[in-house]
C-alpha cells in the first residue's frame, strides 16, 4: 500500500513538472528576440566553435577523424556568418608548416635562437 502511494505521489509531482515545463516552453516561444539575445547566442556559438577547433588542433586522433568533425563545424560557422552578416564565427586555422608558430601564437623576435625574450 505504501509503495502504491509513493508511486502515485511521484506521478503527481511528475505531472506538475511537465505542466511547468510546457508553460516555460510557451513563454520562451512567445518571448521577443532582441539584439541582446542574438548577440549572446552568437557569443556562445563563437566560444563553442573556438573550443572545438582548439581541441581538434591538440588531438592525436587520425587526420581523417579530425576532419570529419572539423569540416562540418567550419561549414556551420560559415553559414552562421552569412545568415547574420559578417565573417564566419571562427576562421579556420590553416595547415601548419614545420618551424612556423602554432595557430594563435606569435613568433617573437629572437625567439628560437637561444635568446631569452622578455
Amino acid at each position: 500500500m505504501l509503495k502504491h502511494l509513493m508511486i502515485e505521489e511521484a506521478g503527481k509531482e511528475l505531472e506538475a513538472i511537465e505542466h511547468r515545463r510546457d508553460e516555460l516552453a510557451a513563454k520562451e516561444k512567445t518571448a521577443p528576440v532582441t539584439r541582446a539575445t542574438i548577440a549572446a547566442a552568437r557569443s556562445q556559438w563563437f566560444r563553442v566553435v573556438s573550443a572545438v577547433l582548439s581541441n581538434l588542433e591538440l588531438s592525436d586522433a587520425p587526420a581523417e577523424a579530425i576532419e570529419t568533425i572539423r569540416g562540418p563545424v567550419l561549414k556551420a560557422s560559415e553559414r552562421a556568418g552569412k545568415r547574420y552578416g559578417g565573417a564566419p564565427a571562427v576562421e579556420a586555422p590553416g595547415p601548419e608548416e614545420p618551424g612556423e608558430p602554432a595557430v594563435g601564437e606569435e613568433e617573437e623576435a629572437g625567439a628560437g635562437d637561444g635568446e631569452i625574450v622578455s
